[in-house]
């Protein structure tokens, strides 16, 4: 699928819908630990520091280029 806007539209406009507190952009992430099915730890890169977030559900989204 090809958007007009580039894949990153589908992320910003989550992100908008949900709001800031739930949609964590530009935060590189250095490691996904599914704890359990409702319980999952990211820890990503915020400021060159590693914070932890922990979530219900976790979308991931990348450039095609990097997972063929």
């Amino acid at each position: 699928m090809k958007l007009k806007e580039g894949t990153a539209e589908i992320s910003a406009r989550i992100a908008k819908f949900l709001g800031p507190t739930r949609v964590r952009m530009n935060h590189p992430v250095r490691e996904i630990d599914y704890r359990d099915a409702s319980n999952i730890m990211v820890t990503a890169e915020v400021d060159g520091e590693r914070v932890e977030f922990f979530a219900r559900k976790l979308v991931i989204a990348m450039a095609p280029s990097l997972y063929r």
